[in-house]
């Protein structure tokens, strides 16, 4: 059986969370407000200061081979709020768990800081992943949008968890 763990990755481990970050947007482009083209040819310091900003970005593996990434970082809008974002787990993990065990993770995190809830967006196209984040309990905040131009045709919503209601 293989060993899931989570690890939070710090500004030397810029090379690992670009690999699974670009990994990511090719993947599953739709799911992320940024694009592979956007992100492809960044240098050293702007993953490096990604990992080095107030977020906390964890990496989940099976015996050391990445499947997965989220971040979570005091939303811009509320600071009760934590920010969940780039939730993605590669599609051959998939149903495995490892989306369970980094939301877990999140919310033990966000809880430890003081945070209130946890907020995100999703695709409203992204049948799965509504299921995932209602399962744990994410409710719609009534709050739209959609991705940025050329991709404005793609909307979503989001989705608030009350830790302490």
């Amino acid at each position: 059986m293989q060993r899931l763990t989570i690890q939070r990755v710090l500004a030397v481990d810029w090379d690992r969370f670009r690999t699974i970050r670009l990994q990511a947007l090719q993947s599953d482009p739709d799911a992320f407000g940024s694009t592979l083209v956007e992100e492809l040819n960044q240098s050293p310091s702007f993953w490096k200061s990604r990992l080095q900003s107030d977020a906390t970005t964890l990496i989940a593996s099976f015996d050391q081979q990445d499947v997965g990434i989220v971040t979570l970082a005091p939303h811009w809008e509320d600071a009760e709020s934590v920010g969940i974002f780039s939730v993605w787990v590669t599609p051959t993990a998939r149903g495995q768990g490892v989306g369970d065990t980094m939301m877990e993770k999140c919310i033990s995190i966000a809880k430890e800081q003081g945070f209130l809830r946890a907020r995100l967006e999703v695709g409203d196209y992204n049948s799965a992943a509504i299921s995932f984040y209602a399962r744990w309990g994410f409710e719609p905040s009534g709050h739209t949008a959609t991705l940025k131009a050329p991709r404005s045709h793609i909307t979503e919503h989001e989705r608030v968890l009350e830790f302490f209601a």
